[in-house]
């Protein structure tokens, strides 16, 4: 099959799992047909679609469970020959599996009898006294207990035992070609996998040691996902383990329906104990709602009154979905047991009477008062105190130097400020100039338009021909022009003005650099051209050629003139400041500029620091913790070794 073959299977795959007509057998067989589907299917996790969306046949999930649980493997491991009887009978005594086993009045006996009981008394395969759902729960945990001594028997076990009974009793199982166990046999077997495969013998050992390690991890969950909820807990008093207790003991059969916890089994047996947890903060996020506002007395009166915890409202497709939206990985799950494993050892060190929470989830603990007293126990302190000591010159040394850098970062930083504050002011100021200056060359343009228009009419001749007369110059004082000779004259004056570039131009004074300077001509109407080349705004033809036109329009139009003078010199004005501005303006900006690296630098060097003393900090305390545990765990096989003999004697 080639590849692209593979790609378009797999995507109608991934669409008959989203529309529910895919069956876990399906996936497991298809699995099993070569290495690369093997890997498609644990790629896309296709056995985790097909499980969260479907609700599987009887048959099928048996089948399935029989295969996760490996109960074929714990079949051959004991060897047994095909003449001999069946493992779960021979523990027994029995001959059958009509048959019920003899429980004590006392004991391990007493206990299970009592609690078979106690045990889905509403169901009615468990309801009737001394009837047959009874009668195999009996025997099943008296296999148990005798097949694991370790372990023996624990309350919560009745319930996980009664659900795999309720499956395996299931008329609708069928063989489909291979041999199915007797349903007391499939279930003791399944059992036995929990114990031996999914990490329940710590939870049903003597003392439970495991349900205090899921009360801590469910702890670290609920405040990292639920943090008001956790909170509130916290202050009315009520501790986490009053509400999951029995959710991790009995796998959630005490508050999910038959049908609910079926599926979600499904999913356990698939990823284990992250997806215990996920269901478990599921719950909790059905929960919240309703108790993030009691106090301890009506918080406590919901879960009497409330032994279900109203999950009846939850499908199972809803329950999976929102268990689903909590990422739980098993290398989260590996690091919060850790540091629970290094808290503990901590707390057998430390000296102080334990607390009410320490107790809870560290149980243990209470069974080192004399441990903890012992020289073992003191030699552990001075050997870690070394490590502490070892390091201490360093750490004062970097501490010194962090120091240091702190207050030039905080010199730095105040002359940053300052610059900034006054580059502030500056930026404005200059702001200010600049809208000036821009006004000012707005008029001084509005007022060169309207002298060349002046300048240009006809009446503008006829004035200056006026003027001169009365000034009296020799012959043309005498000489009256006629009417061509005006009009020609006025047509030359034209012509030249036509020629001055200044006219036909749009004005435009504005230049790019902020520093130039503005000539301004006072008592003569010309300007030199070194006075013009110190000006960068004039030193270009276009401006030399407005500059050159002011006499011409003196003559023409002296009544506008002055006020053309009086602009330009409050441009040269305003241009001096705009270029005392423009230089503090960039002194600033350059010292700015040095403080800002100069603070970026210590900040570095600061940062460096910081990050090689937590480095010291992070390999001290990991050192620390490898010594720890290698002490503690010669100090506990000495113990076992000591209380070896004693036992035996």
């Amino acid at each position: 099959m080639t590849s692209e073959t593979e790609t378009r299977m797999l995507g109608v795959l991934l669409l008959l799992a989203e529309k529910q007509w895919l069956q876990i057998e399906e996936i497991e067989a298809l699995a099993q047909t070569s290495r690369g589907w093997k890997d498609q299917v644990r790629r896309h996790r296709l056995r985790r679609r097909v499980l969260a969306l479907t609700d599987t046949s009887a048959s099928c999930r048996y089948r399935y469970w029989i295969q996760r649980a490996r109960v074929n493997e714990l079949c051959k491991a004991l060897e047994r020959e095909d003449d001999k009887p069946s493992y779960f009978l021979e523990l027994l005594g029995l001959h059958g599996f009509d048959e019920k086993a003899l429980l004590e009045s006392n004991g391990v006996d007493g206990e299970i009898g009592r609690d078979i009981d106690r045990t889905f008394p509403l169901l009615p395969f468990f309801s009737q006294q001394d009837g047959d759902g009874q009668r195999q729960l009996g025997n099943v945990l008296k296999a148990i207990a005798i097949h694991t001594p370790e372990i023996s028997y624990c309350q919560g076990m009745n319930y996980v035992t009664a659900v795999l009974l309720i499956l395996c009793n299931d008329p609708n199982i069928s063989s489909e070609g291979k041999p199915i166990l007797a349903p007391q046999e499939a279930t003791f077997w399944i059992m036995t996998s929990f114990i031996q495969n999914y990490g329940m013998d710590d939870m049903w050992k003597s003392k439970m040691p495991g349900l205090s390690r899921c009360i801590y991890l469910y702890q670290q969950l609920l405040q990292k996902h639920f943090y008001d909820l956790h909170v509130h807990l916290r202050n009315i008093g009520m501790h986490p383990s009053l509400i999951a207790t029995q959710w991790f003991a009995t796998m959630f059969a005490r508050v999910l329906s038959i049908d609910v916890l079926l599926r979600v089994w499904d999913l356990v047996l698939l990823d284990g104990w992250k997806m215990i947890y996920r269901i478990a903060l599921a719950i909790t996020a059905h929960l919240r709602p309703q108790i993030i506002s009691l106090d301890m007395e009506a918080c406590s009166e919901y879960f009497r009154n409330h032994s279900k915890l109203q999950l009846y409202q939850l499908s199972a497709n809803e329950l999976i979905a929102s268990a689903f939206s909590y990422k739980i990985t098993n290398k989260m799950l590996a690091t919060m047991e850790e540091e629970r494993n290094l808290e503990y050892l901590r707390l057998r060190l430390q000296k102080a009477p334990l607390s009410y929470e320490h107790s809870i989830l560290f149980p243990a603990l209470q069974d080192d008062s004399k441990l903890s007293q012992s020289e073992s126990l003191n030699l552990i302190r001075t050997q870690l105190a070394q490590y502490d000591n070892d390091t201490a010159d360093d750490m004062r040394i970097l501490r010194q130097k962090i120091e240091t850098w702190d207050r030039t970062i905080a010199q730095a930083t105040s002359v940053m400020y300052q610059n900034s504050y006054a580059l502030t002011e500056v930026t404005f100021a200059l702001r200010e100039l600049k809208t000036v200056k821009r006004e000012l060359r707005r008029r001084f343009e509005d007022g060169m338009s309207s002298a060349i228009a002046e300048a240009s009419s006809p009446s503008s001749s006829l004035r200056s021909k006026q003027e001169q007369q009365a000034r009296g110059r020799g012959f043309f004082n005498l000489w009256t022009p006629s009417a061509a000779t005006l009009e020609y004259i006025q047509l030359t004056m034209a012509g030249c003005f036509e020629r001055i570039p200044i006219l036909g131009r749009e004005l435009n004074l504005d230049s790019t650099r902020s520093a130039a300077s503005l000539y301004s001509p006072t008592a003569s109407s010309t300007v030199s051209t070194g006075e013009l080349d110190q000006s960068d705004d004039f030193n270009d033809e276009r401006i030399r050629d407005q500059i050159e036109a002011l006499p011409h329009l003196e003559v023409l139009v002296p009544h506008l003139i002055l006020e053309l003078r009086a602009l330009l010199r409050k441009l040269m004005a305003n241009e001096k400041e705009l270029r005392i501005v423009q230089r503090k303006y960039e002194q600033l900006h350059r010292v700015s500029q040095l403080a800002q690296i100069e603070l970026e630098e210590a900040q570095d060097f600061k940062d460096r620091l910081s990050d090689q003393m937590l480095q010291l900090m992070l390999e001290n305390e990991r050192q620390k913790n490898r010594t720890m545990q290698e002490l503690f765990a010669k100090v506990d096989q000495d113990g076992n070794a000591a209380e070896s003999p004693k036992a035996e004697h």
